[in-house]
């Protein structure tokens, strides 16, 4: 039984690739996330975020930047911006559980049998200017990029992970004993480190058209283990190294022009020393709807394991923008026979302005 983690990022509601749907008038923005209704309203550094319309069992997180919001009482959430000229950035990222009734089941996505192991997430980034005419004013001012860049990785965060047997170590016997491992990537977060399980980047040339180029690559699996041969207990170490092929990494091309492209990235890479019948690969799809001014939607599934990120940055920003940081679920959802794979909430973080 494979089990997804759903996630839907957005940083604007496009139609046919157009404008954002929101609605200004002076401070005040209303914005959708997912079923609810969100009212934020600005004086000077002061900002009040009222929520309507919230759907059964929903729960939302709103964050500035990396600091939550407080709820002051149900469905209001008060702010307060470092000046009065500030811009702030928001982050409103909505959870509700799965029903029996989602489009997820109906498809075939998820099977009914499983929803209780699923999340929805909704998350609206958004910035509320002083006035329309600071607005215009900001937006006139940004410089365009000419190349974006998305980087996707996975990796595990731990020095080591188990490696079972017979799916992916040897079977011990009544004369040997079997203790084998994995090598990990032994870090945290980190869009630049060289270690990683998979690493799927996508360029977008603006200069050439919107020209989308991929760049995959699958980081070296290592496994030790250690032989006990009985009645004497002498260990005997041995060191397998092998790299699993990128081409269950894929690109699909949207559509592709000086402003506006689009795109889905997909992965299926599997443990090279493990048994393929016995257990699953590292495993997303995401799909990519990126205006050049820098907003843009992100959405899609992942097999919650190991830790994913995902990040952007462009020759304009001095440093890469945290979209999301997923942390490892458990090492036993990537074994065919696991069923205890339940899925937590995350925010998402800031997207690009």
């Amino acid at each position: 039984m494979k089990k997804t983690f759903s996630v839907a990022l957005v940083s604007l509601t496009l139609i046919a690739g157009g404008s954002p749907i929101l609605q200004i008038e002076a401070a005040v923005e209303t914005v959708e996330v997912g079923e609810a209704t969100v009212e934020i309203e600005r004086l000077g550094s002061q900002v009040s975020i009222y929520v309507e319309d919230m759907p059964e069992g929903g729960e939302l997180t709103v964050a500035r930047g990396s600091v939550e919001v407080e709820e002051t009482s149900e469905g209001v959430y008060k702010d307060k911006l470092p000046t009065n000229s500030s811009t702030g950035l928001y982050t409103l990222s909505l959870e509700t559980p799965v029903t029996l009734d989602s489009d997820l089941v109906s498809k075939g996505v998820i099977d009914a049998k499983d929803v209780e192991a699923y999340v929805n997430l909704d998350v609206v980034t958004t910035f509320i200017p002083t006035s329309e005419a600071d607005s215009q004013a900001a937006f006139a001012a940004t410089a365009l990029p000419s190349r974006t860049r998305f980087r996707y990785q996975t990796f595990i965060a731990e020095a080591f992970a188990p490696a079972p047997p017979p799916a992916c170590a040897p079977v011990p016997t009544n004369n040997i004993l079997v203790f084998a491992r994995f090598l990990g990537d032994n870090r945290s977060w980190d869009p630049d480190s060289n270690s990683y399980k998979t690493r799927s980047d996508v360029v977008v040339d603006w200069g050439a058209g919107g020209t989308i180029t991929p760049e995959f690559s699958v980081g070296e699996t290592t496994r030790i283990t250690d032989y006990v041969y009985l009645p004497v207990p002498v260990p005997v170490t041995v060191v397998h190294k092998k790299t699993a092929s990128s081409e269950g990494m894929k690109l699909i091309r949207g559509e592709m022009s000086s402003d506006y492209v689009s795109f889905r990235i997909t992965s299926e890479v599997t443990n090279p020393l493990c048994i393929d019948l016995f257990t699953k690969g590292i495993s997303y799809s995401f799909s990519f709807y990126v205006q050049r001014e820098g907003r843009f939607v992100v959405k899609g599934t992942m097999l919650r394991v190991p830790n994913h990120e995902l990040y952007t940055r462009n020759n304009v920003a001095s440093s890469w923008r945290n979209l999301f940081q997923v942390t490892n679920q458990g090492f036993q959802c990537l074994f065919e026979w696991s069923w205890d794979c339940d899925y937590e909430k995350y925010i998402a973080g800031d997207l690009v302005p």
